[in-house]
């Protein structure tokens, strides 16, 4: 979930912190230098606890939490100047909301509903964000040219008023599909997205896929 392959590389996960107001930071993909520290703990656990593995996953999650408490209550860590991490942690003065926040937009952006299978509706046509955005809302607004679309902070996409296609055909209110350009976290191009063939598009008649029986 923490390396979706999803529009703006986003999992129900990395939705459901933006939604609590934590922005997603991403390293580029083979360039786990950009994370050593992390890294580093990662390869630390991995040595003290599961080489070998434990022969059961409660003997395995015994080892894991002895590695948490040494880790973070007895282990001196050169990076906090030889001080453990429980000694210098302070909790939030943040209470965890009882209802998660909706999407906050600026004034001026159109909201729009992304459907359960991953699909929204815009103008006169319609794309795929995926289902890991389902029955969240988006933000849109008018640059020139064209519409740029937001999940709260996070850039998704960039829609051109010339590319929209209806190569796959039209639904039942005339709507075709838009060749939308999709954005990483930090608004750099990663390239169209499709949506996974299915029996029915929203609007249309049941038709066989490739492989099944008419």
């Amino acid at each position: 979930p923490f390396a979706a392959t999803g529009v703006g590389g986003l999992s129900r996960l990395s939705v459901w912190w933006l939604r609590l107001g934590i922005l997603p930071e991403r390293i580029e993909p083979g360039h786990p230098e950009q994370n050593g520290r992390h890294e580093r703990m990662h390869r630390v656990l991995k040595q003290e606890t599961a080489q070998p593995p434990a022969r059961t996953g409660r003997a395995q999650q015994r080892a894991f939490d002895r590695f948490r408490r040494e880790y973070n209550e007895e282990r001196p860590h050169e990076a906090l100047a030889m001080a453990t991490p429980a000694s210098l942690y302070e909790p939030s003065p943040r209470r965890f909301p009882e209802k998660l926040p909706e999407m906050e937009y600026p004034a001026g952006f159109v909201r729009r509903n992304v459907e359960p299978h991953g699909d929204v509706s815009w103008q006169c046509g319609r794309m795929f964000l995926g289902e890991a955005l389902a029955g969240e809302t988006v933000g849109i607004e008018e640059a020139e040219d064209g519409w740029r679309m937001w999940l709260g902070p996070l850039p998704l996409a960039w829609l051109d008023a010339r590319q929209i296609s209806a190569a796959g055909g039209r639904d039942k209110r005339g709507r075709g599909r838009w060749t939308a350009q999709f954005l990483d976290g930090s608004g750099r191009p990663t390239g169209s997205r499709r949506r996974p063939k299915t029996r029915t598009e929203p609007g249309e008649k049941s038709s066989p896929l490739h492989g099944d029986n008419p």
